[in-house]
């Protein structure tokens, strides 16, 4: 057939078929058409705030030179010596305590290093001939110096975040114990426990491009042990940030970034076992690496759950360029195999920020991420950029010639993001500020689906309308890729008649490619609703002419030999047609079927419909058609009033075959229901041979029925 005709006689049919299901349902009100968002609708950028959350931050205590967060815990060291902790409740309830350093006359807190359960704290202090650290666990009220690294110019810290399976004696300077890593709860809290006692394997980075591992016990009353992991033996690989994840097996993965490259190792048992080769011979290649230096290189790792999760995501800032991809160490954690920790990278994209141009006083300062943007800290500005976009959606400004209202009170200093909380704070000398943003992910679903991550937009899709959107675009690549099977696919999950359906499917029509029609016909067929069923009604009986199409062009193909290909379509056709059997027209489908002479789909679309009636009354229509409606009526789901009823018709076509049949039923058919077929083949002028064979059933139902009515 003509599938163009087609199209055209089954279009028509389907105007019809749409009239009449209104009529039927006069109490069905037109819904008013929904709003649909085109791609051309301006996008509903986020907004971001700066608010106060403490004005007062140094509380009289000089100005706040240096800051860390964590648990809703916010520490802040000031000039005078000494250290405030802002805490708050679940309730936002406000708890400040102070403790003050011990520290010589000219020495000024240069850093703060806050563990991620916000229980430790190590503060990096710098007199005029001299670095020391100090070790604050949250329970003290007075800090413990670290003679053991004094002298080291720190410049980042890699807390340990998960609990571990190693003997804790062969930390140094500890004495704990061997507890597993994902054990038991019971040992998982224990475990969890400890790392609230101790700091766990601690990574200090220098100014002087060395790694060194500690470990600080709050229940000893001496200091941990101390020694060296690795010395880069470079001014120019100063340490900028220090990550480390704990894997099964005590193996470990430590993130290590410079002002001009970020480095990723993996191995174990514990960090001794990750840099044990690098000691040795072996060079550490940077994973990534870029020609200028950057004072404020520092990386960032997110994770989709919390600290007991690993992460996903990584972000590295250096200069004016932000390097960001995604990790595999949720997958890969327990491949013990794995020692090239550049493995655990799936890949890895640059975007360049505002600015990219300028010189080094203009680069960004500091990085924070939310779900979908990374705020960015500048001399005179906070940023927010998209992800996937690399594009500026928000910000702001402050300083002189800035006319907004900003609520930023003082020179911002530093960016802090809670890891845990996932909150972001800003400070500066006097106050620190909560950052927020809003609608942060409403429209990141057009964001996706302008950079082709369709996967990641229909997530973020809100609504059948939303998804309509990603769904054409979906179609309208693989359409121009030559996928017209995938393109129908995507353009039959379309629901809202936006582009119609017609135009659709004549376009699929002139592709070229036979199979790309029933794709969009079958996926169409799925996601109509109970309230579509004239357009399933519609779309069935095309897709019915489509598979018995296919199925005659298989034939024509092999000379009408039964192929592999033949087969597959007519069980897709046997399948369709039980599964769809209350949406297809019976005269239709029938119709269909005795056309290309598919009499046994017909008898299983009978089946599926539960009408072997009306099946019995198309087969007598044919003139061969009593062998095969004796065939039916052997069927246990066929009742014996039916065998009655074309009784008359099977016996005066088929008579031999037909009393057969009642002999082999014997008593499960009543010879007086038979009777009025019987008696007309005894009355003058029948046949002999149909009479002779009438009598053979007259005398099985007297002799072994034991029927002897007169």
């Amino acid at each position: 057939m003509d599938l163009l005709d087609d199209f055209d006689r089954v279009r028509a049919t389907f105007a019809e078929l749409g009239d009449i299901s209104k009529r039927i349902d006069t109490n069905l009100a037109d819904e008013p058409a929904a709003a649909i968002a085109s791609p051309s609708t301006p996008y509903d950028t986020p907004a971001l705030f700066v608010e106060v959350s403490a004005r007062q931050a140094a509380r009289g205590r000089g100005q706040v030179v240096a800051a860390a967060c964590a648990a809703d815990n916010v520490i802040l060291a000031t000039s005078r010596g000494y250290l405030i902790r802002y805490q708050w409740d679940e309730y936002a309830n406000e708890k400040v305590t102070e403790t003050e350093l011990v520290r010589q006359p000219d020495s000024k807190v240069k850093a703060l290093y806050l563990d991620p359960s916000g229980t430790h704290t190590l503060v990096y202090i710098k007199s005029s001939n001299s670095y020391e650290v100090q070790y604050l666990h949250g329970s003290w009220n007075k800090a413990r110096p670290l003679a053991k690294l004094k002298g080291l110019s720190v410049t980042a810290v890699g807390w340990q975040k998960q609990p571990t399976s190693a003997d804790e004696t062969s930390r140094p300077g500890t004495a704990g114990s061997s507890k597993g890593w994902g054990g038991s709860a019971k040992a998982d809290a224990e475990q969890a426990s400890d790392l609230a006692v101790s700091t766990g394997d601690v990574i200090i980075g220098t100014a002087a491009g060395s790694l060194h591992i500690t470990c600080q016990d709050s229940k000893s009353k001496r200091e941990g042990g101390t020694s060296l992991l690795l010395d880069f033996k470079d001014k120019h690989k100063a340490i900028c940030s220090v990550e480390q994840e704990v894997l099964p097996g005590d193996r470990r993965v430590v993130f290590v970034a410079t002002p001009t490259a970020l480095y990723i190792a993996a191995g174990g048992p514990r960090l001794q076992g990750v840099f044990a080769r690098f000691q040795a011979s072996a060079t550490w290649e940077p994973l990534l690496e870029v020609g200028t230096p950057s004072m404020y290189s520092q990386l960032h790792l997110t994770r989709e759950g919390d600290l007991s999760t690993l992460p996903s995501r990584f972000a590295w800032l250096v200069g004016s360029v932000l390097l960001h991809g995604h990790l595999l160490l949720p997958q890969l954690a327990k491949d013990d195999s794995i020692i090239d920790g550049q493995e655990y990278v799936a890949d890895a994209r640059q975007l360049l920020l505002p600015g990219a141009h300028a010189g080094p006083e203009d680069e960004a300062h500091a990085l924070a991420c939310t779900e979908y943007h990374y705020l960015l800290l500048y001399a005179d500005r906070l940023v927010a950029v998209n992800q996937v976009s690399g594009k500026v959606v928000a910000e702001v400004n402050w300083g002189p010639g800035t006319h907004t209202n900003s609520n930023v009170i003082g020179t911002p200093l530093g960016l802090l993001q809670d890891a845990t909380s996932i909150t972001t704070h800003l400070w500066s000398g006097e106050t620190l500020h909560e950052v927020t943003m809003t609608s942060e992910g409403k429209d990141m679903w057009r964001t996706y689906m302008e950079y082709r991550d369709y996967n990641n937009a229909l997530k973020l899709a809100a609504g059948s309308a939303q998804r309509d959107i990603v769904y054409q675009s979906m179609g309208t690549d693989a359409a121009a890729g030559g996928d017209f099977k995938a393109a129908g696919a995507y353009y039959g999950r379309i629901v809202g008649g936006q582009p119609p359906f017609e135009e659709l499917a004549l376009m699929l029509v002139d592709s070229g490619d036979p199979e790309a029609l029933q794709v969009f016909l079958s996926t169409k067929l799925q996601v109509l609703g109970p309230n579509d069923k004239a357009q399933a009604t519609m779309v069935s009986a095309w897709l019915t002419e489509l598979i018995l199409d296919q199925i005659n062009r298989d034939l024509l193909a092999a000379a009408g030999q039964h192929t592999v290909a033949y087969t597959q379509h007519v069980a897709q056709l046997r399948q369709f047609l039980t599964d769809y059997a209350s949406v297809l027209n019976w005269n239709t489908t029938t119709a269909l079927l005795e056309s290309y002479g598919r009499l046994h789909e017909l008898e299983v679309f009978a089946d599926a419909k539960g009408d072997q009636e009306a099946l019995l009354e198309y087969l007598m229509r044919n003139a061969d058609g009593a062998k095969r409606a004796l065939g039916v009526l052997r069927k246990p789901s066929v009742g014996p009033q039916l065998v009655y009823k074309f009784a008359p018709q099977l016996l005066a076509t088929a008579t031999t075959d037909t009393v057969d049949f009642f002999i082999v039923s014997g008593s499960t058919l009543d010879p007086r229901q038979l009777l009025p077929a019987l008696v007309r083949f005894g009355e003058p002028g029948a046949a002999p041979a149909q009479r002779d064979q009438v009598l053979r059933y007259v005398s099985f139902a007297m002799d072994q029925l034991r029927c002897d009515d007169r």
